[in-house]
């Protein structure tokens, strides 16, 4: 299913990386194993703010104020 919704998404804007969050994911073989599936590199965020920091970046960028996905962070305030 992962790789059905990366190839969904990859219609809209290419996504050239999944940033993975969560115990399971700091061993690098089953990051490595998540890349292989959808065959694009897994990169592990550290830290449980991981998944919340995504979700509410997505504000901003959905509201057309960040000129890209990866800006929006940013434009979110000191943590």
């Amino acid at each position: 299913m992962t790789k059905e919704i990366v190839a969904a998404l990859d219609r809209a804007r290419p996504v050239t990386c999944v940033r993975i969050t969560g115990g399971a994911f700091r061993a690098p073989l089953r990051r490595r194993a998540v890349g292989a599936m959808i065959d694009r590199p897994a990169v592990f965020v550290s830290g449980s703010e991981g998944t919340a920091l995504g979700a509410a970046a997505l504000g901003p960028h959905a509201l057309g104020r960040a000129p890209d996905l990866a800006a929006a962070p940013s434009l979110l305030g000191p943590a």
